[in-house]
């Protein structure tokens, strides 16, 4: 009766529902569920990111900011060629679009090799997530296992070399609860007495003197800096180690960081010691599980265009298929948003 109406008017006859297509409303929905998905991960991330009170910077990690980049105009380019492709298709140009999804096929290869090279050297480095050492006394005594081992090959004691040594020390007497004797603690203060001759430290004969006069040049030098607006130098943490160690008193878990971040960083930089990456297991189970999950997606995409190449081959990709290649498009543009929502982030803020 409807339909008899509308023709006596002239009409024609409408049918319910919205103006696209089944398949795309479904790719809608699908990125809709996506995109939430991708939300709270990201989400996740950016508050441990800011709330954690330290978090690896990208180049302790062995982040290439410049693979990252790379990475991204990659995907950029391969968004625009599905386009093309799509285009192509819609002008009858079946080869060509053909071609432009073979391009937008590889260049999701160049990004899925380059991400493997990335994973290869976190592997490489022990940074995957449970492998990454956090503990001050963990690495001082993984760096002292790898002293002896120098030794050894070059035929030598570990005593004699002075980086073993400080090790040494910093593990017994300011993470460790060893008592310093007398006569190990005035070889200490001659060692940083002669490690820094412009400061002109008094000379102590006895080792009983130690502790009280260290005690007094720590509050010295403490006052000096304070004056220069400076919070720290390398005397003043030779001093304090060797003060805490000359009273008996273990270093803090913070204390310890900051010790072997100016040992590791500064004093021996070239003895190329172990990093101290805080926080450094939580950083690796979400970098890992952002970008695993995103590579993940883009061999997905990858799939998608294998399909439509195999059409093209069996001469079964034309117009008609457009909307194949509209929807495979759709998604692949999402799985880019991600990522140049993934690359700040994880490679950037430092």
């Amino acid at each position: 009766m409807a339909a008899l109406e509308h023709a006596l008017h002239g009409e024609e006859p409408r049918a319910m529902g919205l103006p696209l297509p089944n398949s795309k409303l479904a790719m809608w929905l699908f990125l809709a569920t996506e995109i939430m998905f991708f939300s709270g991960l990201i989400g996740a991330y950016i508050v441990q990111r800011f709330g954690a009170p330290h978090w690896p910077r990208p180049e302790e990690m062995h982040l290439v900011v410049a693979l990252g980049a790379f990475n991204t105009f990659v995907l950029i380019c391969s968004s625009v060629t599905v386009v093309l492709a799509l285009k192509a298709l819609h002008e009858e140009k079946t080869q060509q679009a053909a071609m432009f999804l073979l391009a937008t096929f590889l260049l999701g290869g160049v990004f899925m090799v380059v991400k493997a090279i990335e994973y290869t050297d976190k592997w490489r480095h022990h940074l995957l997530p449970g492998q990454v050492i956090e503990s001050v006394p963990a690495l001082v005594q993984e760096a002292l296992a790898e002293r002896r081992q120098v030794a050894q090959q070059q035929k030598k004691k570990p005593e004699e070399d002075a980086v073993f040594v400080a090790l040494d020390r910093f593990y017994r007497y300011n993470i460790g609860n060893a008592r310093l004797q007398p006569a190990q603690a005035l070889k200490w203060y001659n060692d940083v007495r002669n490690a820094f001759p412009q400061a002109g430290l008094p000379d102590i004969t006895r080792g009983e003197e130690v502790a009280e006069t260290v005690g007094r040049l720590v509050q010295t030098r403490r006052a000096e800096l304070k004056e220069k607006r400076t919070a720290h130098d390398p005397l003043l943490e030779e001093l304090e180690a060797l003060s805490l160690a000359a009273h008996g008193i273990p270093m803090s878990r913070r204390q310890q960081a900051v010790h072997y971040h100016y040992l590791s960083e500064q004093k021996y930089r070239e003895a190329h010691l172990p990093e101290l990456r805080l926080y450094g297991n939580t950083w690796s189970s979400f970098y890992f599980t952002l970008t695993g999950i995103h590579a993940l997606h883009v061999l997905g995409g990858m799939v998608i265009f294998a399909v439509l190449l195999v059409f093209y081959l069996l001469g079964r990709l034309g117009p008609d298929k457009a909307i194949w290649v509209e929807n495979a498009g759709l998604y692949w543009h999402f799985v880019d948003i991600v990522w140049i929502f993934l690359f700040p982030l994880l490679y950037l803020i430092g």
